[in-house]
């Protein structure tokens, strides 16, 4: 769904690089006329889009165990493979507005093995050792915007001309008076207009590791009580990219003025080309734990490790992504009273991040770059209580701190800045930049503050008519935001939501019926959000409320 409102460029650089400023309730200030335009609803779940969305996914998957068992040890082999089809067709806009129809077609086969050695022994430490290799391809990952749709009605949709590193038509003058370019083309009239961004990609990724854990001490108060673990882990990531990407677009030959709202636009042609490059990774992590148990209801535990995620390539961009890591440091107890009937898990983390990776745009596209250091840290509880035979109660809380600790400037597209002085009408001076964010304090896309949940059910036994179990759940969740700039419309405020259900389980527990009803609030939560030309903001929503049965027989 489309959330407005559009970024309308001030006087004189009216639809330079951007839509005239439409909002989604179709409101035009400008009084111009867009043809199919129709209001688009303030309603999450109601739209107006020109084109409908189509979808398809079909994936296969083999999975191949083997186990070979010994007196004092085992081995596991695991080999898997799956090839995964993904098509989509939308309208990428989400609004009446009749250009930016996309097309998506991702292909991908990966294959893997691990073998997985552990010992099985009685002796004084359990070991395991371990290798494992993945490979995978994606022969073809397109995104096409096809001409047709996408610049019959569009003639305010124009791109800035002369950025660096642009291709021009051969022998097109791209200042006035533009000789040797193609004609001019008019209002309304079909634009040869294209983005079609594709890649080929390969990974290849390998690694070895073992673990060993000490659990013999010569001392009875901590035999068989005390364990001690350390593991080492290398891994080695190598990346193939292929990108053989094309935009082109017809651009407006001068800036103008609102007293010419709809120019001709000249047939200045722009061509991106994509990168073909490899580059390969290497890693070497470590995690050390130790738990302590203090009676057979009760044990304390701590671990320090580190993580590392290999860094990658992007659509039309000579600037692959570095990697990220990060030091873990976790201590946590688990607890059992009431003869088992309460069970209570109590955890404290903290996290050191190392150049994290976050989405951001660059060329019209999502990209990923490397933001600064990030610190995160917080505490997760969870309860489970069988009140009676017949009642369950269970509940969780988790607290989280999460933000960026290093100073550094981003630039925040959504966030134009329109220089007023020293342009003219000179081509060659862009009016419009980017608002330069400091990202130090801000919190880290996705991390709640606070969460928490509660759920409840109560078993019914009806004798030779099995049993019937009414169960609810409430779950909360604080605000997030889904980019890093600290910008209110990235935000998904706090929302409640709760879901009920009433089974009912036949005597031989083999047929179940169940009736369910979930956001009984109807509460309409943002679940995504995508930036789009770089300052329109779509977002995705989790469903309504709805409600459904479901008939079971297990044998």
């Amino acid at each position: 769904k489309f959330s407005g409102p559009y970024t309308t460029p001030p006087v004189p650089y009216l639809g330079i690089g951007f839509g005239y400023g439409l909002d989604y309730n179709g409101v035009n200030p400008y009084g111009l006329n867009f043809g199919s335009a129709e209001p688009n609803p303030d309603d999450p779940y109601r739209g107006t889009a020109n084109e409908p969305q189509k979808q398809r996914l079909t994936v296969w998957t083999a999975t191949l165990l083997g186990e070979w068992q010994r007196d004092t040890w085992r081995l596991i082999s695991t080999t898997g493979f799956q090839q995964t089809d993904f098509k989509i067709h939308r309208d990428q806009d989400t609004s009446s507005l009749a250009f930016q129809t996309l097309d998506l077609l991702d292909k991908n086969l990966q294959v893997s093995q691990e073998f997985v050695a552990n010992s099985t022994w009685d002796g004084p430490f359990d070991w395991t050792l371990g290798a494992n290799y993945q490979w995978d391809k994606s022969p073809r990952t397109e995104i096409y915007v096809p001409d047709a749709l996408n610049t019959r009605a569009s003639d305010s949709f124009n791109l800035l001309s002369n950025f660096a590193g642009i291709t021009l038509v051969e022998g097109c003058n791209p200042t006035a008076p533009f000789e040797g370019c193609p004609p001019p083309k008019g209002p309304g009239e079909t634009r040869l207009d294209f983005i079609d961004a594709k890649a080929a990609i390969q990974n290849h990724v390998a690694g070895v590791f073992g673990n060993i854990a000490w659990k013999r001490w010569p001392w009875e108060i901590l035999d068989d009580r005390l364990t001690v673990s350390a593991g080492l882990r290398f891994s080695y990531t190598y990346r193939k990219w292929r990108d053989d990407s094309v935009v082109q677009s017809f651009t407006q030959p001068l800036l103008y003025f609102p007293a010419l709202p709809t120019p001709p636009t000249n047939g200045l042609q722009i061509l991106t080309m994509g990168v073909h490059d490899s580059k390969s990774w290497k890693s070497v992590t470590w995690k050390t734990g130790v738990d302590y148990q203090i009676s057979e209801e009760h044990l304390l535990w701590a671990t320090v490790s580190t993580g590392e995620r290999a860094g990658g390539f992007q659509f039309v961009s000579d600037n692959p992504f570095d990697e990220e890591s990060i030091l873990a440091v976790e201590i946590g107890s688990k607890n059992q009273f009431l003869d088992n009937r309460i069970r209570f898990n109590l955890t404290a983390f903290w996290y050191d991040w190392d150049d994290p990776q976050i989405t951001t745009r660059a060329g019209g596209l999502n990209t990923t770059t490397n933001a600064p250091s990030a610190t995160s840290y917080g505490i997760e509880a969870e309860l489970e209580w069988l009140v009676t035979e017949a009642l369950l109660v269970n509940a969780s809380f988790g607290w989280l701190e999460s933000y960026y600790d290093e100073h550094e400037l981003s630039s925040d597209s959504t966030r134009p800045v329109y220089l007023t002085g020293g342009c003219g009408i000179d081509p060659q001076c862009l009016p419009i930049e980017e608002v330069q964010v400091d990202l130090h304090g801000n919190r880290m896309p996705r991390s709640p503050r606070f969460t928490a949940s509660f759920g409840a059910q109560y078993s019914f036994d009806l004798g030779r008519f099995g049993s019937l179990t009414p169960r609810v759940d409430v779950y909360y969740r604080d605000w997030i935001t889904f980019r890093q700039y600290g910008n209110p419309l990235d935000e998904q405020p706090w929302f409640t939501r709760t879901d009920v259900r009433l089974t009912w389980l036949a005597e031989d527990e083999k047929t179940w019926l169940a009736f369910w009803a979930r956001n009984l609030e109807d509460t309409a939560v943002k679940t995504n959000q995508e930036t789009q030309s770089d300052i329109y903001r779509v977002h995705y929503y989790d469903l309504p409320f709805r409600a459904g049965l479901q008939v079971g027989f297990q044998y």
